[in-house]
């Protein structure tokens, strides 16, 4: 219960109060940004460049709108719980906690693009790579020598879940579809068949 309140009071004043007068009036990067991309008219200060938005930026993404909220959080909660003089240690105890705990989502969230990334560009370059087929000396045939699989193939194949090519899972896909239009197709001459007897007792009961 305790949990749930701080965070109520915490999200409520940062996306109702404290984000909005940041987005509005501070002069930095991602709040300028931010007003652009909500069209909002910038004060006369404003200057910003079109540049992509690097990694140190994501890493400051929303500290300050998660300090001053947890600030406010931290001594409202403690200010109430042991009066007054705890106000003070409160926000300075939750101006802590959430600048930290925003920094860690941010770094993870920059980990995940990074590994999205890193994985976009492994799948074109495998599609890129072409494989000459090869003399199998024990077979006799030619063959194509698979590429080695990546880390987390491997763990998903541990686990049992073989990854498809995009032909293999298209096929899945059409298999999957022709199966429901059957079922369907089943099911439209059923209720068919139930309105046509309907209606022959229906004239059955009239005559």
């Amino acid at each position: 219960m305790n949990s749930a309140i701080t965070g109520f009071t915490f999200f409520g004043i940062r996306e109702f109060a404290v984000s909005p007068i940041l987005t509005r009036l501070a002069p930095w990067a991602q709040y300028v940004e931010r007003r652009k991309s909500l069209g909002i008219e910038t004060p006369s200060g404003d200057t910003l460049t079109e540049e992509p938005v690097e990694p140190p930026s994501l890493r400051m993404k929303n500290l300050l709108d998660s300090g001053i909220s947890g600030a406010i959080t931290g001594g409202i909660l403690r200010g109430v719980r042991s009066g007054r003089p705890a106000v003070g240690p409160g926000a300075l105890l939750g101006t802590a906690v959430c600048t930290s705990g925003q920094y860690i989502f941010n770094e993870f969230n920059l980990a995940r693009l990074r590994f999205i990334a890193r994985r976009n560009e492994e799948k074109v370059a495998e599609r890129a790579t072409t494989r000459e087929p090869t003399f199998n000396p024990r077979t006799g045939k030619q063959e194509v020598q698979e590429l080695p699989r990546s880390w987390t193939e491997m763990i998903l194949v541990m686990f049992g879940l073989v990854p498809l090519s995009d032909d293999e899972y298209l096929g899945k896909l059409k298999r999957t579809r022709d199966v429901y239009l059957k079922k369907i197709s089943q099911l439209e001459v059923a209720v068919a068949m139930e309105e046509e007897e309907k209606r022959l007792k229906e004239e059955l009961s009239r005559s």
